[in-house]
Order: C-alpha cells, then structure tokens, then sequence
C-alpha cells in the first residue's frame, strides 16, 4: 500500500523500478493538484514544483517553461521560492506559473497575497496574473487579467496583495497563473515568487502607521496599529 505518499498534490503509486527489477512506492504528480480555501504556499517542501501544485506552461510560441525551477537565491532567499530565470535566451515568450484548482465556491470575495522580487535588464518584459474559473482545462490567452505591469526597473522584494475580481469568485475552478512575456529572455535577469496565498474575503485597511521610532538596544517596543476589516 502506498497510500502513505499520498498528499493534496501527488499520488503514491507502485511502480516497477528497472534498476532493481522490484516494485517500489513513488509519488507521481497530481494534474491538476485541487486545494480548498484558504491556501497557503511557501514552497518549503521536498518535491518537484508540480508535487507542490504548481505547474509552468507556455502560451507563447517558443517554450519557456522549463525556465522555472525552484531557487534559493536572491531577495526571495534564503528559504525555498520559485524563480524563472532568462537562460538559455527563449525570444517571443510567454510562460505561466499555474496554481492548484481552488475550490473557492461560496466565496463572495477571494484575496490573494504574494511576495515576488523582479531584477530588470532592458525592456519588453510584461509580468501578468491571469485568473480562469475553467481551471481543469484553462486557456489563458482568454483569461482574466487580475494585475498587468510592464517594469522598467527592479520591483521588490515586496509583500503584495489583490482582491480578486467578483467575476473569479464563488466557484471550484478557480485558478491563477503568475505570466511573464517578452520579446526575449535576455531583456531581464529574473523574476521570483513565495508566499503565495488565496483567502476568502478582503484584505484589512490599516490606519496611519506611527512613523520612525526610536528603539534602545536590546529592548523591545511594542506599537499598536489600527486596522478595519471590510468583511
């Protein structure tokens, strides 16, 4: 029995191993992976990228997906995140990260948070995310745009977050894809993603913070903040 490597995005399996002519339990991929809200993922785990749920496609005309990997370098380091990287040179790209399925029915609103870190070289580069409720069979080149931005200089590393537009919500086919696209690969140097969660509901507005503060060595100051919660 290999159900003990079963998880929300991979199956165990027994499979013959040809090295050793014995049957042994491996992981295989789950394709789509389908979590519930709220989701969380950090990218800390011992798999592959489509073991954690996350799958790279191309939609553009030249591939480009196998130019996400799991990285530990960079403003997003040291822990684990997920970097795409411009090596080797792919011209007239455009590639997406895709999450798991969400099952997001019910939800009147959905939120996402992020961290993500870009480090630009030239120019035409488009960093995108896409939303679809066909997320078992998604086609992104008609999905809706969530953000669209066209850097011209490096972006973070920063903590970002979005709600979701009311066309996304309430189904259990939610899925998003984080979409770079350019004329080359050359013309940035990476983009990185972490900390990746989908929430019901709407983020807090938080009152005016209380600015610098002057804190002795060793000591610990505690500042209040004041926050509203639409929901």
């Amino acid at each position: 029995d290999c159900a003990y490597l079963d998880a929300p995005c991979t199956k165990g399996v027994c499979e013959l191993n040809a090295g050793s002519s014995k049957y042994e339990c491996v992981a295989t991929d789950k394709d789509p992976c389908v979590v519930d809200l709220d989701y969380c993922q950090d990218f800390s785990g011992t798999g592959t990228l489509k073991q954690q749920g996350w799958n790279p496609t191309d939609v553009g005309e030249n591939p480009a997906a196998d130019h996400w990997a799991l990285d530990s370098s960079g403003g997003l380091g040291p822990d684990q995140h997920i970097a795409l990287t411009w090596t080797p040179t792919i011209v007239n790209y455009n590639t997406c990260l895709q999450s798991p399925v969400i099952q997001a029915a019910g939800a009147k609103k959905v939120t996402m948070q992020w961290d993500h870190e870009y480090i630009h070289n030239l120019k035409d580069v488009t960093l995108t995310i896409l939303g679809t409720l066909n997320g078992y069979t998604p086609d992104w080149k008609t999905a809706t745009v969530v953000t669209a931005v066209t850097p011209t200089s490096n972006l973070g590393p920063e903590t970002l977050d979005v709600t979701l537009p009311d066309s996304l919500s309430g189904s259990n086919g939610l899925r998003l894809a984080f979409c770079v696209s350019g004329t080359s690969t050359f013309n940035f140097t990476s983009f990185s993603v972490d900390n990746v969660c989908v929430v019901k509901g709407q983020p807090p507005v938080y009152a005016k913070c209380a600015g610098a503060q002057t804190v002795p060595m060793g000591s610990v100051l505690k500042v209040p903040l004041k926050a509203k919660d639409p929901d």
